[in-house]
């Protein structure tokens, strides 16, 4: 800002506010994040599913189509999601706010994609819900589409550096 009709204070005081607000926000899409993937059932209304019955969500249908969304594409890693928005959240109330956020979530769901390809490999038999993939859709395409022990470890590898300089972990 600068106008030099606005006094510097108030000039913080906005620039303060904003920042506030903003640490609000992230945190309420970590909580929506959170309650929804945290009372997801399969029985509910989603994409695959259809039901006349109450949704037993916390957020509803919205919860219920959100999570079954995220679980059918990124399986269990999509509890990160929350951890994601969180992390967002506490760097932006401390004044570290990260730039280039959809950058940064783009390689975040990147990486929560080619992360579980070494655990498709060694845990494939872990069962999360019984009607789902536990590691998503995408990430299990991946694996079939090469199915080799050193491409799953060099994916994971990728994707674990991916997550790092998503989450903001090297500044």
């Amino acid at each position: 800002m600068n106008n030099n009709y606005i006094p510097n204070i108030l000039k913080e005081k906005i620039v303060s506010s904003f920042k506030y607000f903003m640490s609000f926000i992230y945190l309420f899409l970590c909580l929506i994040t959170f309650f929804s993937l945290i009372s997801f059932d399969i029985n509910d209304n989603s994409f695959l599913t259809k039901t006349d019955l109450a949704s037993n969500n916390f957020l509803g249908n919205f919860g219920s189509y959100f999570a079954s969304f995220i679980f059918y594409t990124f399986g269990v890693f999509g509890y990160l999601l929350s951890s994601f928005f969180f992390i967002f959240a506490v760097l932006t109330y401390f004044n570290k706010s990260p730039k280039y956020i959809f950058i940064r979530l783009i390689f975040f769901f990147l990486s929560l994609v080619i992360i579980p390809q070494m655990f498709i490999f060694y845990f494939e038999e872990i069962y999360f819900i019984n009607e789902l993939n536990n590691w998503g859709i995408f990430a299990q395409n991946i694996f079939n589409f090469f199915n080799s022990k050193i491409i799953s470890i060099i994916f994971s590898i990728i994707g674990l550096l991916l997550f790092l300089f998503s989450q903001n972990i090297f500044s």
